[in-house]
């Protein structure tokens, strides 16, 4: 009996997992989501970076579609992680 409660319990357990899964898999971020996110980390990197009217900035940069930063040249937001050598942008 005891062995048939705890076979009973693993498949449960793995029916579980496997719809909670797939389920996850299935989920979209909508567009509006995700401007408002973009938005979001934005606003807050620049509150954490911004010194009396400069902001951090960075000369190099790795391509990086979850992540913006913004670059020195031109102090444009680009999709990228930067990459040590930084400067400031002055607004």
């Amino acid at each position: 009996m005891r062995k048939v409660k705890f076979l009973v319990a693993s498949l449960l357990f793995c029916a579980m997992s496997y719809v909670g899964y797939t389920t996850y898999e299935k989920m979209s971020m909508t567009e509006a989501e995700k401007l408002m996110q973009a938005n979001v980390e934005a606003l807050t990197r620049s509150e954490g970076e911004a010194e009396g009217g400069k902001s951090l900035c960075f000369n190099s940069y790795t391509k990086a579609d979850n992540n913006q930063i913004l670059r020195c040249v031109s102090c444009d937001y680009v999709d990228g992680i930067g990459n040590g050598k930084t400067g400031y942008c002055k607004w």
